[in-house]
């Protein structure tokens, strides 16, 4: 929004910084990201996932050596090796979170 400066020129006024002299209506002032709440929000969604897929392989590998049954998988080689690979990646993705260090 352009308004005459005092000086008989041309000033530049954001309407976020002065919403009253401009007559508007406040406006809020968007918040400002630091980064930390953004990192504990992806560790959060990292560990979740993590830990689901890591439970999801084990139901898994159990099913598929016909540990668990009542299913379709019982006794399917295959979903042992789908859990097996299931877990692992669940393993890899809470490594990934938690073991690294940055120092």
């Amino acid at each position: 929004v352009r308004r005459k400066s005092r000086r008989g020129g041309f000033s530049w006024i954001e309407p976020e910084r002065y919403p009253a002299f401009l007559g508007l209506p406040h406006v809020p002032k968007r918040p400002t990201f630091d980064g930390q709440s953004g990192r504990l929000q992806v560790k959060i969604v990292k560990t979740i996932v993590g830990v689901l897929l890591v439970l999801i392989g084990a139901l898994w590998i159990l099913q598929g050596a016909n540990i668990v049954g009542g299913s379709v998988m019982s006794g399917q080689s295959q979903w042992l090796y789908i859990g097996i690979v299931a877990g692992l990646a669940g393993l890899a993705l809470l490594y990934w979170t938690y073991g690294r260090r940055i120092t």
